[in-house]
């Protein structure tokens, strides 16, 4: 059903036929339907419609008739990203506990890698923190590359470099 017209008041939409292959051609524009918005559902809009004949006799109401259904309306979500801007320094020996890792877009929940982490640190797959004490030998600046995962497949990666004193 392709419309020419649409407006929203109140909740309330409004459109009038410009095509429709259930009318015919004759009968085109002289319909109006309205849409009672009753809810809604993980995929969609569910509504009560009501179409009335606009060509009926001025002096009578339009006919209608009622029927009711969902109006689906997928939306693509924003791309997954990795937003934390980097990894805070830390130092041997001592607890590490950075800010948990960040994530956006995607379909959540996220899942988190790290390759590689210096020795005594570890990344909760599911939190993304990254927690432990770095073990003593790990002085200097690492490349870790952090991954992460949305429930629907989708990947984001960033590389960062880890500095331990």
């Amino acid at each position: 059903m392709a419309t020419s017209a649409s407006r929203v008041l109140a909740g309330l939409v409004v459109e009038k036929f410009a095509e429709n292959a259930g009318v015919p051609e004759s009968d085109q524009g002289k319909f109006l339907l309205i849409g009672f918005l009753l809810g809604s559902t993980p995929v969609g809009l569910a509504m009560t419609m009501f179409m009335a004949n606009r060509d009926a006799d001025p002096a009578q109401p339009p006919t209608t008739v009622a029927t009711s259904g969902n109006l689906t309306a997928a939306a693509t979500p924003a791309p997954l990203t990795i937003t934390s801007t980097s990894l805070p320094a830390g130092t041997v020996s001592q607890a590490y506990n950075p800010p948990r890792l960040v994530a956006s877009g995607g379909q959540p929940p996220y899942t988190w890698s790290a390759q590689p982490l210096p020795a005594g640190l570890t990344l909760n797959a599911s939190s993304g923190v990254i927690s432990g004490i770095p073990a003593s030998g790990t002085a200097g600046s690492h490349r870790v590359v952090i991954q992460a995962a949305d429930s629907a497949g989708a990947m984001a990666q960033v590389t960062y470099t880890l500095v331990l004193q």
